[in-house]
């Protein structure tokens, strides 16, 4: 996805010290989906390394209002309600890809 957008990997992009680029990016895809009436397809995206494997950055978090489950000083409750829209924000994503499949979108 980043690479069809002419962005480098997010990995590249953190290294090399633009993160806010990434989240720019992805709070753009975000709106761009909503606008399309599409499912939020930015809850797919996911780091692959490191602390943060198998959940998205940061961004992701914030361009939605929550808080980031993954931060130092992030209360449970807040954690809780994060990783719990975030799993709603997938499940509708598969619903969406089940309908999509099945010529029902």
């Amino acid at each position: 996805m980043f690479n069809a957008a002419g962005l480098p990997a997010p990995q590249e992009l953190h290294m090399g010290g633009d993160p806010q680029r990434v989240t720019e990016f992805m709070e753009a895809f975000h709106k761009r989906c909503e606008a399309r009436q599409l499912p939020p397809l930015d809850a797919l995206v996911v780091h692959v390394a490191a602390r943060r494997a198998g959940f998205p950055g940061a961004g992701y978090f914030r361009i939605n209002g929550l808080a980031d489950p993954l931060a130092d000083r992030a209360k449970p409750e807040a954690v809780t309600a994060s990783v719990r829209f975030w799993e709603e924000q997938r499940e509708t994503c598969k619903r969406w890809g089940v309908k999509s499949r099945r010529g029902h979108v």
